[in-house]
């Protein structure tokens, strides 16, 4: 049939805000690697909890929040785009991942980083807030 192949193309694709999403988190995880940190997980899951990577900065264990939004995004600043309830899950995620861990990290922290994509989902702009209030 002529549409088949249309409408499979639509169907299988990925939704925009999901290929975004992944493609924010490939640029963070790049981004910090050039930083010097070591990836430990990513999209590390407790139960209903998820940290999208989680991190170490020499002996500091670190969360990580990846918030990624077009360049025309109405809502700018990382805090304001972390709501109350996902601030609170981070807590919880980091806090089950980090009882799991023997010797246990003398420090830990919760960063965000803010992925800004343009046209052609192409990376415009990483800005990494570190050691952020949650």
């Amino acid at each position: 049939m002529l549409f088949d192949g249309f409408f499979r193309a639509i169907f299988s694709a990925k939704p925009f805000a999901k290929a975004a999403g992944d493609r924010g988190e490939e640029a963070a995880v790049r981004f910090l690697k050039k930083r010097g940190m070591k990836i430990a997980a990513r999209n590390f899951r407790s139960g209903r909890y998820e940290a999208d990577i989680v991190a170490f900065d020499g002996d500091c264990a670190v969360f990580v929040e990846v918030k990624t939004r077009s360049d025309s995004a109405l809502v700018d600043g990382y805090y304001a785009a972390v709501s109350k309830t996902k601030r609170r899950g981070i807590r919880i995620c980091a806090n089950r991942y980090l009882s799991r861990l023997h010797p246990r990290p003398p420090s830990w922290r919760y960063d965000v980083v803010d992925v800004r994509i343009g046209g052609g989902m192409k990376i415009s702009q990483i800005r990494h807030f570190e050691n952020v209030p949650l």
